[in-house]
Order: C-alpha cells, then structure tokens, then sequence
C-alpha cells in the first residue's frame, strides 16, 4: 500500500503529463481508468488516502482497559427529551433552561442514552456550568466515560492544588472547601503564607473563615486586623466580633453594653454611639476609630447587630425603628444595614424590610445594604416578602432599585404573585399606551421567564392584543421559553 502511495504522490507533484498514475497502481485500488490521466489521478488520490488512512498501525495502549461500564438500571428518557436537550446545546434554543432540565431528569429516574451522554460532558468540559447538575443526571456512565476522557475527568476529579503553589483562585477554592470538613487545617495553611498575600486576597481569604469560625481562628484574625491595609482590618475586626469568646468581643461589649444602657434611654442609638466615641476611655480594638460621623458609621458596620441588641437589652425592633426617619444621617443607616446583610440574621432582616416598606420612595430602596438585605433572605422568606413588596410599583421605575437588582440576581424560583407584579407594572403604574419598557425591565421580563413555574402561565393575556402596552415581543419570547419549559416537564414526568 505505501508504494502504492507513493506513485500517487509522485504523479501529485511532477503532474500527470511527466508521471501519470501506473496501471499497476489503478488496478490495486479498483479504479478504471480514464482516457484523461488528470482524471484518473483524480480519481486514485482518494481511494489511495482512504486506504492509506485504514493501514495506518494503530497506537498501543499505554494502560490495560477500563473494567466495563458499571451497569444503570434506570431506564432511558424519552426521544422527546433527547430532542429538547439537543436542541438547547447544538441550536442554542434557550440554554438559560439547561439546570432545569438536569433537575427534571434526575428527579424522573431516568438517564440519557449512551450515545448523547459525550454531549452533556462536553458541554459541562467547555462551559464549566452546572458540572453537579449534569454529573447526578449522567449516572454511573457519565463518570466512567469521563474517566477515559482528560477533559471530562476534572468533571469528576477534579485537580487539586498545592497551596503553595496554586493560583489565587485554585487557593481560594481550596480554602473554601478544606474550611467545610476541616477548618483547623485551612486557618494553618492560611497562617503560614499570611504575611506574603496580598490586601486583595487577603479580604478572600477572611470571607471564607465564616464557615467553621471558631476560637482557633482568633490569633490569625488579631494579626489581621492590625493589617495595613482598612479594608482588612475592619473585615478581620468583624470576624472578631462575631467569637464571643474573643478578646475583641469582650472587650468591646463589655464598653457598648455602659455606654448603651447609661444613655440610651430617651435618646438614639446614633447619638449615643457619637457621644461614647469623643469620651476617654474606649477600648483599645476601637482606638483607630476617629471621634465624630465617620467613626459612628465605622463602628456600625463593624459591629453585629445580636450584640448591639444584646448590650442594650432591646428587640431589633426598637433599636431599628429610628432608621426610617427622614432626618437619620444616612451614611450611619445604610453602614448598620450593610452590617445586617452581612451578619444574614432573618429576624434582622425581616425587620428592616418591615420597616422600610410602607416608604417605597424612601432613598433606602436604591442603596447597595438593602439589595443585600433583600438577598440574605433565607429563600422561605424571599418567598413571601418578595411578592408583597414587588406590589408597590415605585419599586419597579429605577434600574438602582434594590428589588430589582435582587430579582435580577436570585436563583429562587418566583411565587405567582411575584410574576403577576412585574407582568402587570405598566397598568398599576398608570403608564400611558405609548410607554416602551426601559432596559431594567425588559431584563426582568426575562428573568421571569426562568424563574416563574411553569403552571403559572394561565396569568399570562390569552392573546398579544391583551397585553398591556408596548410589550409584546417580550410577551412573544416569555410564552415561547414557558411553553418549552412545559414540553420539558412533560417529556421527563417520572
């Protein structure tokens, strides 16, 4: 065959005209030939290619085999779902739905054919979304032919960085999951390399030392908040507050718990806290603090609100009220709800929506703590505050709205009175029939359509002359996502 190879290559280069193909060579590859010898040559180039291609040796294994597939006794999904899947990965028809047909297919007890399953891993390989999702839906033979694949196999084993040597993000990770199981382990690694990270990092790193934070975290956390840098110092100071056990802690309960209860009676916290803050005599965690406005709002955001409410002897109720008055200073109210988001106490929360939400113009509505608020929300109270505050439409007429932000933002799935507020805006709102949806909505019209339940849509005007306005291609695209959502659910019903 090689000679055979040759002879072409041969006529290839030096033309048919100086060395046409043998007729030797034609009839070893079964072709006719021509009167034209370019035709002929033709015609041998790729039967000789395909031979060539079949003759090739073939590479020895550098490892013995993989034992077989271990076996799934789940029976295949429908060729309806395959479809649909297809559909989504190779047309790009509604991708946004993927997660949810994995969950669907996983909670029917079904699987993928063999034959699709490389396009789920490939998928999961190159986009590196929903890797969970698809590894619980592809079952014993998603992993066992990941594992024969080296860019499937960090789907399912993923490689685990030295953390010395590891990227900032690779360490990051790390820390995020050595903290879950064993976080002494974490604080040591994170000890011994300190003193050489950077501020930026730094601030990570601390973040994820509220999971498993204990008093073996308190020596780091001291050395932290004598950091250079304020950002670190005050997310370190923060951490240290919430150890009860702490240095920190008792030492600065021990001063709010005097100064709040001597003064606070008859008068607001935030005067109280200015007033303690020009005296001699506080402790020496909070001596960087500067006297006046700016250290009332530092110390707000530092300290948790459990231990303010603690110090004084007073429901978050009380000691929140204060903070919807026009005339509060609003850098020191929105410092003490940006401690409340971060804290993520539901009591807390709960509270400051209670009271900010017969105010749906209050400024509050368009400041960064309450978009965080609104998104600690444990997502059982998200389910029922949401709907209530989206039927005020102030909240819908800026793209700095918090709960728009929030909406735009949440992986919650959304009540049926939430979907009715955002679908309906234009008509509560009085708008007139010329009006167009700014951007920030449009956006929101279209998360909606990811996040409403499918058995919702009978909310939906029955026909486009029905709907309110100028929003009927976002009509069009929510029905047509929703009704694909449906065909879903039907094709992977258990």
């Amino acid at each position: 065959m090689s000679r055979s190879w040759e002879s072409i290559l041969r006529t290839a280069i030096a033309g048919t005209a100086r060395s046409p193909v043998p007729e030797a060579v034609c009839a070893a590859l079964h072709v006719v030939p021509a009167g034209d010898p370019a035709q002929t040559g033709l015609q041998a180039l790729p039967a000789a290619w395909l031979l060539q291609k079949a003759a090739a040796p073939v590479a020895k294994a550098p490892a013995p085999l993989l034992p077989a597939c271990p076996p799934d006794e789940r029976p295949l999904c429908s060729a309806e779902a395959v479809k649909c899947l297809k559909a989504m990965l190779l047309l790009q028809v509604y991708p946004g739905v993927l997660p949810e047909f994995f969950a669907l297919l996983h909670q029917s007890g079904r699987r993928l054919p063999p034959e699709n399953i490389p396009l789920a891993l490939d998928y999961a390989a190159h986009q590196k979304k929903h890797t969970g999702l698809i590894r619980e839906a592809l079952g014993p033979c998603g992993g066992w032919l990941a594992a024969q694949h080296p860019e499937w196999a960090t789907l399912y084993t993923p490689m685990t960085p030295d953390w010395q040597t590891g990227s900032p993000d690779e360490r990051l990770g790390l820390l995020r999951e050595i903290r879950g199981n064993r976080p002494s382990i974490g604080i040591a690694w994170l000890g011994n390399t300190w003193s050489r990270e950077r501020p930026e990092h730094k601030t990570a790193f601390l973040e994820t030392l509220r999971t498993g934070l204990s008093m073996a975290d308190e020596v780091l956390l001291q050395t932290a908040a004598q950091d250079k840098n304020q950002a670190v110092r005050r997310l370190a100071g923060r951490l240290l507050l919430l150890l009860p056990g702490s240095a920190w802690y008792n030492a600065i309960h021990t001063w709010l718990k005097a100064k709040l209860q001597a003064g606070l009676h008859g008068r607001r916290l935030y005067g109280v806290l200015l007033h303690g803050l020009s005296e001699a005599g506080r402790p020496e965690e909070l001596g960087s603090l500067p006297a006046g406005e700016a250290g009332v709002q530092t110390l707000l955001e530092l300290l948790p609100p459990q231990m303010i409410a603690s110090a004084s002897g007073m429901p978050p109720a009380v000691l929140l009220q204060e903070t919807g008055a026009a005339d509060y200073p609003g850098p020191a109210r929105d410092a003490w709800l940006s401690a409340i988001g971060w804290n993520g106490d539901p009591v807390w929360l709960l509270e400051v929506v209670r009271i900010f939400q017969d105010q749906p113009t209050h400024p509050v509505w368009t400041s960064m703590p309450m978009k965080t608020i609104l998104q600690a929300l444990p997502e059982p109270l998200w389910q029922s505050v949401m709907p209530e505050l989206a039927q005020r439409f102030e909240h819908f007429e800026t793209p700095a709205s918090a709960l728009v932000q929030a909406l735009l933002e949440a992986e919650y799935s959304w009540p049926k009175r939430l979907l009715e507020a955002v679908l309906f805006y234009p008509l509560r709102s009085q708008r007139p029939r010329q009006w167009a949806p700014p951007g920030h909505l449009q956006a929101l019209l279209k998360r909606t359509t990811y996040r409403c339940h499918p058995a919702d849509a009978d909310v939906l005007p029955a026909a486009d002359s029905e709907w309110p306005y100028a929003w009927h291609s976002e009509l069009i695209q929510l029905r047509s996502v929703i009704h694909f959502r449906q065909r879903l659910r039907v094709a992977l019903a258990p």
